[in-house]
């Protein structure tokens, strides 16, 4: 039987049958390949759980501001978050622990518009007059 997969056996119609081709697998290009792949995870272990929890983490975070967003965007007010997050929770999205709160909900939108004037700001400082004939 082959270690990796359970289910694969090899049948032979004696032993010396079967050791011969346990032989010839072994140095077989299929072999080589899996042990290669076998060892690579092994390496990326521990890099592969750190970057699924990042992922998650950011997933998260990401639906989190939307969420914030939205409520700006329909000029609800900051208390309505906590209530949007559990409606979403309900649906079947993981929100995470964090965030919940009004407060928060003011402290993201005030990144948000930050961020956004600087975005602003730069457009029109790069802004090229030439091509457009209405601003002088």
């Amino acid at each position: 039987m082959c270690p990796e997969n359970g289910r694969s056996v090899v049948y032979a119609r004696n032993k010396r049958k079967l050791k011969e081709k346990n032989y010839q697998h072994q140095s077989s290009g299929a072999h080589k390949t899996a042990v290669d792949i076998v060892n690579v995870r092994k390496k990326q272990t521990l890099e592969t759980c750190i970057h699924d929890a990042n992922s998650h983490m950011f997933a998260e975070t990401v639906r989190i501001f939307r969420t914030a967003y939205a409520v700006a965007k329909m000029n609800m007010p900051f208390t309505c978050q906590k209530t949007l997050v559990q409606l979403q929770e309900l649906n079947g999205l993981d929100m995470g622990r964090v965030h919940r709160s009004d407060h928060s909900c003011a402290s993201i939108l005030k990144d948000m518009a930050v961020g956004m004037k600087k975005n602003l700001c730069l457009q029109i400082k790069n802004f090229d007059s030439s091509r457009c004939p209405y601003v002088r």
